[in-house]
C-alpha cells in the first residue's frame, strides 16, 4: 500500500500558536485607549464634565465694613451675609448653609447662584443669643463628579440695634426738592444716612464736632418720580446689620 510521505517543506513549516496573553493585553490597551478619547472629547464639548471645587467667600452686606480683618464675622437679627461662589462655570446646583450656637442650630436654604444672601428670620425669637457662634456653608458645583466646596467661620451674633436720632428742625421738601439734615448717632453705627425709596444718600461726620459726638449730616435728594408720599427716613446700621430708623418726613 502507498503512503505519502510529507514533503521537506510542509515538515519544515512552524506551527502557529495564538498567544492569548498578548491578545488580551492590546484589546486593554485599545480599550483604554478609547475610553481616555471619550472622556477627553466630552470635556472638551462639556467643560464642567469634571467640574472645580467652588471657592467660598463669606461678607458682612453693611457698607463700610472691614471682612479681611476680623476673626469673625458680625451677623445681626437676620444674618445679613453676602456669599461670594467661584468655580470655573460660575455655575451652582446646591447650597446648604447652618447656624449653630452650643445646642441650637438653624438650616439656611439660600437659592444656587454665583452671589447669594445669607438670610433668616429673627434670630432672637428663635432662641439664639449674643455671642460667638459657627456658620458652615457648603456648595456642590454642577459637574458630573458634583465637587462640593466648604467653609467654616465664626460668627459673633449681635441682636441690639443702634441709634439714631434727628437734631435739625422740621423738613419740607416736595418732589425734585433737596435738603440737609443733621442727626446723632450711637458710637456702633457702621453706616448712617437717608433712604428715600430706592435712594440711599450716605451721611458724614458733621464737621467741628467731636469723633465721640456721633453728629453727622446728609445731603438728599427727593426724586421727581418718586410717589409724594414717599416717607424720608434716617437709616443707622451696625457692623452686625441691625438697623435702627426715624422717620424725617
Amino acid at each position: 500500500m502507498f503512503t505519502r510521505r510529507p514533503s521537506k517543506i510542509t515538515q519544515d513549516r512552524p506551527r502557529r500558536v495564538i498567544n492569548w496573553t498578548l491578545l488580551l493585553r492590546r484589546f486593554f490597551v485599545l480599550g483604554a485607549v478609547f475610553f481616555l478619547l471619550a472622556l477627553l472629547i466630552v470635556a472638551v464639548l462639556k467643560k464642567d464634565f469634571f467640574g472645580s471645587r467652588p471657592q467660598i467667600t463669606l461678607e458682612s452686606g453693611v457698607p463700610g465694613v472691614a471682612n479681611d480683618s476680623r476673626p469673625s464675622l458680625p451677623i445681626g437679627r437676620t444674618i445679613g451675609l453676602t456669599m461670594q461662589i467661584q468655580n470655573k462655570t460660575n455655575r451652582v446646583c446646591g447650597v446648604h448653609a447652618i447656624l449653630k450656637q452650643g445646642e441650637k442650630t438653624i438650616e439656611l436654604n439660600p437659592a444656587p447662584a454665583p452671589a447669594v444672601l445669607l438670610e433668616s428670620t429673627d434670630l432672637l425669637s428663635q432662641g439664639f443669643l449674643e455671642g460667638p457662634a459657627e456658620l458652615t456653608v457648603a456648595v456642590d458645583d454642577c459637574s458630573f463628579w458634583r465637587r462640593t466646596g466648604r467653609i467654616v467661620r465664626p460668627v459673633d451674633i449681635d441682636l441690639t440695634p443702634p441709634s439714631i436720632a434727628l437734631t435739625s428742625g422740621q423738613h419740607y421738601i416736595n418732589q425734585g426738592g433737596a435738603d440737609v439734615a443733621t442727626y446723632r448717632v450711637s458710637e456702633d453705627t457702621a453706616w448712617s444716612g437717608i433712604e428715600i425709596g430706592p435712594y440711599r444718600f450716605k451721611g458724614f461726620k458733621k464737621p467741628g464736632s467731636s469723633s465721640e459726638s456721633g453728629d453727622y449730616f446728609a445731603f438728599f435728594v427727593f426724586s421727581y418720580e418718586l410717589p409724594a408720599d414717599t416717607p424720608i427716613t434716617l437709616v443707622a446700621l451696625d457692623g452686625a446689620g441691625n438697623k435702627a430708623q426715624a422717620i424725617l418726613a
